[in-house]
């Protein structure tokens, strides 16, 4: 993506095992604040409804990070032009997600199935 200087997923095919993947870019560089996609990504969480799930673009990231057949994930990071100018330095963001997630999204009980509420250290 830093190369192109474009936001694209990958084609599924070409992921091994057939990986959910997630994407971010951003001027954020500070090297001290690796972690700002994932929070970006879990933000999605005002979205969500764990009372009634319900599938949307809006959660998307959010119920990938939190699938529970995921067992591994992997993430990279680029520096490279921003896609919106080319004078300024953006970082790319790649996660994949191994089992995939956000399968059967429209299917009755699978996000309540695989995206469970948080629960606290005292419960």
């Amino acid at each position: 993506m830093a190369i192109e200087e474009r936001m694209f997923h990958s084609d599924y095919e070409d992921r091994t095992g057939g990986q959910g993947e997630n994407l971010a870019v951003s001027t954020n560089l500070d090297a001290t604040d690796s972690a700002w996609a994932a929070k970006l990504w879990y933000e999605e969480i005002k979205f969500y409804n764990f009372a009634d799930p319900e599938y949307s673009s809006d959660v998307g990231h959010f119920t990938q990070m939190l699938w529970t057949d995921t067992t591994e994930v992997g993430c990279g990071a680029a520096n490279g032009t921003c896609p919106w100018s080319n004078t300024q330095t953006c970082e790319y963001v790649t996660c994949r997600y191994s089992k995939p997630g956000n399968f059967n999204v429209f299917v009755d009980g699978e996000l309540a199935k695989h995206v469970k509420p948080i629960i606290s250290p005292s419960e």
